[in-house]
């Protein structure tokens, strides 16, 4: 019964950990892709200068 009942909480954790660190990566990606389309914006703003 410990064993089990521990397993499933390990597993509600790792379940949780998972979720957030998605959240957390998507987060970055989005603001990382904002970032590369403002440096590419500025690159090719100075080639256009």
């Amino acid at each position: 019964m410990a064993i089990a009942y521990g397993h499933f909480s390990v597993g509600a954790i790792q379940l949780y950990l998972t979720s957030l660190g998605n959240a957390i990566i998507e987060k970055y990606n989005f603001w990382s892709n904002i970032r590369t389309m403002l440096t590419t914006a500025e690159i090719l703003g100075t080639i256009k200068i």
